[in-house]
């Protein structure tokens, strides 16, 4: 068999998000295509008709790589494969696919054909900032609670960034008696509307706090991990000081506060030499 004249097609992976007309965009492309699931490979993969055309679809979800790779190989006719992202793509699929984009919502588009007055869609899955993002700046609480009562963020995590954001006064009676005493939706609810959305403010991240060495230093000279308040206070024995002196270093006594630590001075040593005439 000659391979002068075999015409290899590229396969085209095309990413969008859902509603965006991959699917739809694809079967008006190939015609009558066949259509099989990147998770639901069939066995039968070599007897594939190359003149309807292959697409593969929700290559993101739990590929058969190893099948596809293998169809991607030996299928003669033109293939599409679609995704909703392109990071969750297999690397060993997605360099043998030219990308393509699709960004036209049709979805979307339809459903205002229909309904002019629709409001769009919006994903309540939400990362820590933006939920915050929409708690500081919405007016529309009732929102803003739903948001919280489907991400569930854990009440300290929740403190955290809200003592960056609202005022003291409205976290009192959230901290000291709703917090894990009552219903998590009920924490979600006072939080949400506690205050009223300022429609312009700044969302203020939280700040890492510092590390410290201190319980590191405890269990060194032999104090239990939750002991550092009697750490400072035996500090003032010199005997003790001695002792955690000759424990750490000199960084770690400089973040103490006693300044530097004295170096100790090595002394020198003379050899005592026997001079001959041959040095003189």
């Amino acid at each position: 068999m000659s391979l002068i004249g075999l015409k290899t097609i590229q396969p085209t992976l095309l990413v969008g998000k859902p509603m965006s007309g991959k699917t739809t965009g694809a079967i008006k492309k190939l015609g009558d295509p066949i259509i099989m699931y990147a998770n639901e490979i069939p066995n039968d993969i070599y007897s594939l008709p190359s003149e309807r055309g292959l697409l593969i679809e929700e290559i993101h979800y739990k590929p058969d790589v190893k099948s596809i790779v293998e169809i991607i190989r030996t299928y003669k006719g033109e293939i599409i494969i679609t995704s909703n992202n392109q990071k969750d793509v297999p690397e060993e699929i997605k360099k043998k696919c030219k990308i393509s984009r699709a960004s036209r919502e049709w979805g979307r588009e339809y459903i205002t054909n229909i309904a002019p007055n629709s409001e769009k869609a919006e994903s309540l899955e939400k990362s820590m900032y933006n939920i915050m993002r929409d708690f500081v700046q919405s007016n529309d609480r009732d929102k803003v609670t739903k948001i919280l009562k489907y991400n569930k963020p854990s009440d300290n995590y929740l403190m955290i960034w809200l003592m960056n954001n609202i005022h003291i006064n409205s976290l009192a009676f959230l901290d000291s008696h709703v917090k894990r005493r009552w219903s998590n939706n009920y924490l979600y609810e006072l939080a949400a509307y506690s205050i009223s959305g300022f429609g312009y403010a700044q969302l203020k991240t939280p700040k890492k706090g510092k590390y410290s060495n201190l319980v590191k230093i405890c269990k060194r000279v032999g104090l239990k991990a939750n002991e550092t308040h009697l750490f400072l206070e035996l500090l003032n024995d010199p005997d003790f000081e001695k002792k955690v002196k000759s424990k750490v270093s000199n960084a770690e006594w400089r973040k103490l506060g006693f300044g530097e630590k004295k170096l100790r001075k090595n002394k020198k040593y003379f050899a005592k030499q026997n001079n001959t005439l041959e040095d003189w």
